[in-house]
C-alpha cells in the first residue's frame, strides 16, 4: 500500500512539473521544481519590494547668496606680489586673475566709472558715467545689480556698506539696506560682520576705499609703504569678513559665492623696457578678481601674452584741432592718381585715439571735399572711418568703413581696377 501511494505521489508531482515547464521561462524551471517538491499549492513569491529607501533623504538643497567685496585702487600686481595671507588662502579654492581690464578702452579711469562697470555690466558707452561726479549718467538705463536684484526678487534682503556715499546714492538706491561710512574702512568691515549676523542676508556688498586714498597720496607702486600697509590691512579685514561669514549659524544650509575685486588700479612709472604696449600694460587699468567657494577647484586666469608681439615698428602721431593741425605730404605727387587704366591697391595701419570727430580727413590725394574735385581721401566721421571718391564734375561716393575709435591698431586697405568701362573701388 505504501508503494502504491508513493507512486501516485509521483505521477501528481511529475503533473505540477509538466505544467510549471509550460507555464514558465526555462530561466525559472529548477526554481519551480523545489517549490513543487514542498508543497503543489504554494503561490510563487513576489521578489519585488514593496517598501523603498527615500533616496532624497540628506539631499540638502542649499540657499544661494553673495558676498561682494570691492577694494578701490588695488592694482592686480600690487596683489600678486605682496600675496597677503588671507587672500593667498583664498585662492586655493577659488577662480581668479590678477591680469584683469577695469576697461579696455581709451578713457581715464575713474572710481566712479569702475564702479558702473562693476555694477551694471555694461561700459561707459552706455551707462554714461565718466567723472566722478556720476554726472550726465544712464544708469537708469542700465541699472545696477541691487535694482536688477529688487524687479526680479522683491522680497530678497541685499545690503550695501560703502566706504564711499556716492556709491550708494547713484549704485545702490535699491538696496534694501544702505549703510556709508565716508573714507571709514574699519565700519565698513564692522557693518558687513554685522550684516552677516542677519539670517537673512542673501547679497552683501562691501566697498573698501582706503587703498586709493594712500595710493592717491603716495603712489600706486609695489614698493610703496604706505599703499602696501592698506592693501595688507584690507586683507586682515577680509579675514574677519570671512570669519564672520562661516560662524553663521545656517551657513551649512546656504551656499555662498564669494567675489573679490579691485575697481581699477592707480597710474605708475612706465618702465621702457616693456615690450607690452597694450592695454593690459596700463596700470590705471589693471585690477584682480577673485571668485570663491569652498567646492571650487583653484584655477588662474593668466593674462594673454600681449608683451610678445611678432612685430614692432613707429608711424608718426598727428593731432590737432580746427585751428591748429598737423600733416605730412609725400614728395611724389603721381602716386595715388587714379587715371583712365590700370590698377592699385592702398593700405595702412591707423590708431584712433581722439575725441570723436566729424570729417577730418586722415590720408588724401585730393584738395577737398567739394563734389567734382578729383580724387580720393580717408576721413573720419564719429567712430568709423570712410573713403570718399570724386571725379571731375562728378559727385562724391562713399564707402563706410567700421568703427576705429578704441585706441587700438587697425588695418585698412582699398583696391582701385577697372572692370570693362567701369572705375570699381573694392573696400578691405
Amino acid at each position: 500500500m505504501k508503494t502504491i501511494n508513493n507512486q501516485i505521489n509521483m505521477k501528481q508531482i511529475k503533473k505540477h512539473l509538466l505544467k510549471a515547464v509550460l507555464q514558465l521561462t526555462a530561466i525559472l524551471i529548477a526554481i519551480v521544481f523545489v517549490l513543487t517538491l514542498g508543497s503543489c499549492n504554494k503561490e510563487f513569491p513576489n521578489t519585488l519590494n514593496t517598501i523603498y529607501k527615500n533616496d532624497t533623504a540628506g539631499v540638502n538643497v542649499k540657499q544661494r547668496r553673495v558676498l561682494y567685496i570691492i577694494m578701490d585702487g588695488v592694482r592686480g600686481q600690487a596683489i600678486r606680489a605682496l600675496n597677503p595671507p588671507n587672500i593667498a588662502q583664498i585662492v586655493n579654492k577659488a577662480i581668479y586673475a590678477y591680469d584683469g581690464l577695469s576697461d579696455y578702452d581709451t578713457n581715464t579711469m575713474t572710481n566712479a566709472g569702475s564702479w558702473s562697470n562693476m555694477l551694471t555690466g555694461v561700459k561707459k558707452d552706455q551707462h554714461n558715467v565718466i567723472t566722478e561726479d556720476f554726472a550726465g549718467n544712464k544708469i537708469a538705463a542700465f541699472p545696477s545689480l541691487f535694482t536688477r536684484f529688487k524687479q526680479v526678487n522683491p522680497t530678497l534682503r541685499t545690503a550695501s556698506v560703502a566706504a564711499s556715499g556716492i556709491f550708494n546714492t547713484n549704485l545702490a538706491v535699491d538696496a534694501t539696506s544702505q549703510q556709508t561710512f565716508e573714507n571709514d574702512d574699519a565700519s565698513v568691515k564692522n557693518g558687513v560682520i554685522a550684516e552677516l549676523k542677519n539670517d537673512n542676508a542673501g547679497i552683501v556688498l562691501a566697498q573698501f576705499h582706503s587703498a586709493e586714498l594712500a595710493g592717491q597720496a603716495n603712489g600706486y607702486t609695489n614698493t610703496t609703504i604706505a599703499y602696501n600697509a592698506a592693501i595688507t590691512q584690507l586683507d586682515a579685514y577680509v579675514g574677519e569678513i570671512m570669519t564672520a561669514l562661516t560662524s553663521r549659524k545656517t551657513i551649512a544650509r546656504e551656499d555662498w559665492m564669494i567675489v573679490i575685486a579691485s575697481n581699477k588700479g592707480g597710474v605708475i612709472p612706465i618702465d621702457p623696457l616693456n615690450p607690452d604696449k597694450s592695454v593690459y600694460a596700463d596700470a590705471s587699468r589693471n585690477n584682480f578678481i577673485i571668485f570663491y567657494n569652498p567646492r571650487f577647484l583653484t584655477q588662474f586666469v593668466a593674462k594673454p601674452a600681449s608683451d610678445k608681439i611678432p612685430y614692432s615698428g613707429t608711424a608718426p602721431n598727428f593731432t590737432g584741432n580746427n585751428s591748429t593741425f598737423s600733416n605730412a605730404k609725400l614728395g611724389n605727387t603721381t602716386l595715388g592718381n587714379v587715371g583712365t587704366s590700370g590698377q592699385f591697391t592702398f593700405f595702412c595701419k591707423i590708431r584712433y585715439d581722439g575725441p570723436s570727430s566729424i570729417y577730418p580727413s586722415f590720408f588724401s590725394k585730393r584738395a577737398s571735399f567739394t563734389a567734382g574735385v578729383p580724387g580720393w581721401l580717408l576721413f573720419l566721421e564719429n567712430d568709423m572711418f570712410q573713403l570718399n571718391i570724386s571725379g571731375v564734375g562728378g559727385s562724391n561716393t562713399q564707402v563706410s568703413g567700421g568703427n576705429i575709435r578704441d585706441g587700438i591698431w587697425h588695418s585698412i586697405a582699398f583696391k582701385f581696377w577697372v572692370n570693362g568701362s567701369a572705375h570699381t573701388v573694392t573696400m578691405y
